[in-house]
Parts: C-alpha cells; sequence; structure tokens
C-alpha cells in the first residue's frame, strides 16, 4: 500500500486553543500549514467543548436562579425559581455547539482542505501519518 505524502512548511497537531490560533496566523504570514484534529466534535478544544466553556454557562444557569431567588432583598417579588436542568443543559449544549461551529467555520475559512480530521502520530524525524476515515497520508515538514 503506497502513503500519499504531502509537504508543509508548518504542521499543528490539535485545534484548541493554540491551534486554531495559530494555524490561521502562519497562513496569513504565507506558510503552508496543515492543522489535524482528531474529532470535529474537539474543534476548539478541551475548554471550549468539555471544561471551561460548558461549566461556566451551567454557572450562568445557577446564578441566575440565586438571582431570582434572593430577589425579595432587592425590592422585587418573584416567585420562587424553578430550575429545568434539561433546559440549562439543552442551553450548555448549544453554546458549546455554536461555538463549536464558529471554531470550524473560521478553520476551513483559513485552511481550506488543510484542516485535517484524523489521527495524528509521528513516524520519522520531521514525518507525521495522519489517518482519517478515508485513508492514511504522510505529512512531511
Amino acid at each position: 500500500m503506497e502513503v500519499d505524502t504531502q509537504h508543509y512548511d508548518d504542521i499543528i497537531i490539535g485545534g484548541g486553543k493554540a491551534g486554531k490560533t495559530l494555524a490561521p496566523a502562519l497562513v496569513a504570514a504565507g506558510r503552508k500549514t496543515a492543522l489535524v484534529e482528531r474529532s470535529l466534535n474537539m474543534i476548539g478544544g478541551e475548554c471550549i467543548n468539555l471544561a471551561c466553556i460548558p461549566t461556566k454557562t451551567m454557572v450562568a444557569s445557577a446564578n441566575v436562579a440565586n438571582i431570582v431567588r434572593n430577589s425579595s432583598a432587592y425590592g422585587v417579588k418573584a416567585d420562587a425559581p424553578t430550575v429545568d436542568l434539561a433546559e440549562a443543559i439543552r442551553r450548555k449544549r448549544m453554546v458549546v455547539q455554536g461555538m463549536r461551529e464558529m471554531n470550524l467555520h473560521n478553520l476551513e475559512t483559513a485552511l481550506g482542505h488543510e484542516l485535517i480530521i484524523g489521527t495524528a502520530r509521528f513516524v520519522a524525524p520531521k514525518t507525521i501519518e495522519v489517518t482519517t476515515a478515508e485513508d492514511t497520508t504522510r505529512l512531511l515538514i
């Protein structure tokens, strides 16, 4: 089996905060750059998809419930809030999805086909092998 080989000035593994910021900057500077991310569901990295943003979104919902619960201290009469956890989780998912889609759009605009969804591994100095759903490619620096 012959493996396709492509040459790049820069290869970035991971579409998290650093990768999604660095790749478009390198392309804008005229460098041939590839960014490899394992999953479309992780564009933007851990912060957007699993940690910071989901947590902050849920905390924001809890803060709103707390403000309503204590509104009488501010002279505002409001019924006791009922928290719809399923709706708070749906909102969190929508926020995460929106951020992921924005990051994906920005990367696709900057990189085009050089955004590669697959698993990268080093196979030799300056050589990365990427396995996608369709094939395996060698990327050389």
